[in-house]
């Protein structure tokens, strides 16, 4: 089925004023991590000592090579990978294991197979505890905030990639969570409707303020939807530079085109090669110089 259905919020254009971090509500302490390969005779360092704090109600998007350890910081913070070394902290609190308020978004998809979306929707609620037909008006709710509004009976198989991944979105924004993990969420998605999804997300973004950490290897992606960007270096990940995002919002679509967009990217990409060569030049503040 072809992606026909958007996101029923309206899109302002042009820039407005960059968001500020307010408080630190997650935070990631001297994290390194080994794995063990099958057959192998020693544990490999995929990272190495990474620290960051994520300011409540900031969308951070963190970049770098494929095999960095970007996923795997991603799923350390959503307590589905116990760090080798280090600690997450939540609102100040040291976080082990899943949290209910955290939420994850994967790139593939992750609604079941066998359940309708309205019943993808309510499982989450449900596993939370919640009962009653408060739960059927929530997910009801959520399917229509996600441009699925008439697609509830419907089961993934009759969906197109791009209606799965909004599915994905509703079941992780129905459960309410503070913090919101997305590894790549669009990057098996046409080029069309990732763009699509982008905005839509970035809609969703600006009305609820939800804490976001975003997994890309898309550098215009991180640019167009995130406050600041973090780059990791080819294994063993380090933190190789923050940049901040001296877009304002809300933004539009059209910012893409823009001089500023372009300075930004522009940066990101010789930032990035710096980062493919492990290098650990300290840009941050440098953003959009051209």
């Amino acid at each position: 089925m072809a992606e026909n259905s958007r996101m029923p919020v309206s899109l302002n254009v042009g820039v407005g004023e960059p968001s500020v971090p307010s408080e630190v509500t997650l935070e990631a302490r001297n994290i390194c991590h080994y794995f063990l390969p099958v057959k192998a005779r020693r544990a490999l360092l995929v990272i190495d000592g990474v620290s960051l704090t994520i300011a409540r109600g900031t969308f951070t998007a963190i970049v770098g090579a494929s095999g960095c350890g970007k996923s795997t910081l991603l799923r350390i913070f959503a307590g589905l990978v116990s760090p080798s070394k280090g600690e997450v902290l939540l609102d100040g609190e040291v976080t082990r294991g899943p949290d209910p308020r955290k939420g994850m978004v994967f790139q593939e998809d992750s609604v079941f197979p066998w359940l309708t979306v309205q019943k993808n929707v309510e499982y989450g609620l449900r596993a939370r505890g919640r009962k009653g037909d408060v739960v059927r008006a929530e997910a009801t709710r959520w399917i229509q905030a996600v441009g699925l509004e008439g697609f509830g009976e419907a089961y993934p198989r009759e969906l197109s990639g791009g209606m799965r991944k909004r599915a994905d979105l509703a079941r992780v924004y129905a459960t309410n969570p503070e913090v919101l993990l997305m590894d790549e969420p669009f990057g098996a998605l046409d080029a069309l409707t990732r763009e699509a999804l982008q905005a839509d997300l970035l809609n969703l973004w600006q009305e609820l303020r939800k804490t976001v950490v975003f997994v890309t290897h898309d550098l215009d992606e991180a640019a167009y939807l995130a406050d600041v960007v973090v780059f990791m270096s080819p294994r063993p990940g380090r933190v190789t530079a923050i940049l901040p995002v001296p877009l304002g919002r809300p933004r539009s679509p059209r910012i893409r085109t823009s001089p500023e967009f372009f300075a930004l990217t522009r940066r990101f990409r010789e930032q990035f090669g710096y980062a493919e060569l492990g290098g650990s030049r300290a840009l941050a503040g440098e953003a959009g110089t051209p």
